[in-house]
């Protein structure tokens, strides 16, 4: 309920003036955020900061996501980092699966066989470190929102934590 301010009142007494207690009109109408809202907007404790930042390091995800789970923040920042694991184990394995397919079979195609190894290679190597830099620089800006105390989504991935029903 939220509650306006009405004003002091001046008193007589003794024929000295005196300042009474302010006094609150309470309206029926509010648009004052709930409990809950307010909780939500205020800064996270540094216990629950580091938790969330290291929920980054792989296969730690788990720590922020079950440890508090009445801590949305971390288990914000824990579910990032499960949905960051899994794109990067599935982009290395259609990698590995494009890398058997062009190195492994193509490459025994005489004459053009050395075109699908050089590819195979392109693939594994250039890809490949490509998405591993990318994972490395999403991992270094979630710990650092992490640690920051910030709910910042990490750009494609934040909108999946957010609909993931941990």
């Amino acid at each position: 309920m939220m509650l306006q301010k009405h004003g002091s009142v001046k008193k007589q007494a003794g024929g000295v003036d005196k300042e009474s207690d302010l006094r609150y009109i309470p309206l029926m109408e509010s648009s004052e955020p709930t409990l809950r809202e307010l909780l939500d907007r205020l800064p996270e404790t540094p216990a629950n900061r580091v938790l969330a930042a290291v929920g980054y390091v792989p296969f730690l995800f788990f720590l922020p996501v079950f440890a508090n789970r009445e801590d949305e923040f971390a288990r914000f920042h824990g579910k990032q980092s499960l949905i960051l694991l899994a794109g990067l184990v599935g982009a290395w394995a259609l990698i590995w699966l494009i890398d058997v397919i062009l190195g492994g079979i193509l490459s025994h195609i005489f004459l053009i066989g050395v075109v699908f190894r050089m590819l195979a290679w392109l693939v594994h190597y250039v890809l490949g470190g490509a998405v591993s830099i990318a994972y490395f620089i999403a991992i270094i800006y979630g710990a650092t929102q992490a640690l920051a105390g910030s709910n910042r989504a990490i750009p494609l991935v934040g909108v999946y934590a957010r609909q993931l029903p941990l």
